[in-house]
């Protein structure tokens, strides 16, 4: 049985641009290819390939889950985030325990762990 509606109406949203977006990949590395020239810089981390990214076909980073195995994500000042903030990971967990993101580290800012 085939169910079908009709809606007349359109949802049209807004949608601010990216003000960074880091695909942390072998082909853009560590850079902000939201045209904000934000390129981030790193610790001990390893740019794996895609056979040892767990399916990830351009690669991914891997983190030591230690204290200085970080990648920094600068601010040129073009993170004007006063009404939303989107953030995407793909994690894959093993060893040890940390944070996944952690943004405003001298308050109550974001923080996914």
């Amino acid at each position: 049985v085939a169910i079908s509606k009709r809606f007349d109406y359109d949802i049209s949203v807004n949608v601010p641009d990216a003000v960074g977006f880091w695909p942390l990949n072998t082909m853009y590395k560590l850079e902000d290819v939201s045209g904000n020239n934000n390129d981030a810089d790193s610790s001990n981390v390893e740019l794996v390939n895609k056979g040892e990214s767990h399916g990830r076909p351009c690669g991914a980073y891997k983190f030591f889950g230690v204290a200085n195995s970080w990648v920094h994500y600068p601010n040129n000042g073009a993170f004007d985030t006063v009404k939303s903030i989107t953030i995407m990971s793909w994690v894959c967990p093993f060893g040890n325990a940390g944070p996944v993101f952690h943004y405003d580290p001298s308050g109550n800012g974001v923080q996914m762990w």
